[in-house]
């Protein structure tokens, strides 16, 4: 075999690598996107699910049996999150049970995720600015997360009486 040929071979042989690590490479991310929009999915689903179980339950504790005229007769602030008898979800009866609940959700193929829920009063005219003082609105914010993704799934809603 001449020098010539020698060369072809060897840029052929390069060529063939090139295309070889630029195939595994684009595999490699692919795969890399297609797992990181499952992990948004479940995290979106895993945020709606917990939202739905917040919003199925009575706004306040004093309008689980009974209706309410002012927003003076409503959980003050420093009272909201579970009552002493309330353990658990299955026990909780109002909307701010939930403030500072904590869950995990596990999922069989991206593991466990992680919810976290806060909720407060909040202006009804400005729904990002949180009230003092007990209103007719209150705002629900879900966070999600999983050990293997770096980043925080954030979603929230107003809930009004």
């Amino acid at each position: 075999m001449g020098s010539v040929q020698q060369m072809l071979i060897l840029g052929g042989l390069i060529l063939l690598s090139y295309l070889s690590l630029t195939y595994y490479n684009s595999r490699a991310n692919q795969s890399e996107v297609v797992l990181f929009n499952e992990n948004i999915i479940s995290s979106t689903s895993v945020a709606q699910s917990m939202l739905e179980e917040i919003q199925s339950k009575a706004f306040d504790e004093n309008t689980v049996s009974s209706g309410c005229n002012s927003p003076d007769e409503l959980t003050s602030n420093i009272s909201l999150g579970s009552d002493p008898d309330e353990e658990d979800p299955t026990s909780f009866d109002d909307i701010d049970d939930y403030d500072n609940f904590q869950k995990t959700f596990s999922l069989t193929r991206l593991g466990d995720y992680t919810v976290e829920s806060h909720v407060y009063y909040i202006n009804t005219m400005f729904p990002e600015v949180t009230s003092e003082s007990p209103t007719f609105s209150k705002r629900i914010d879900v966070y999600v997360w999983n050990p293997f993704f770096g980043d925080t799934l954030t979603i929230n809603t107003v809930v009004s009486y």
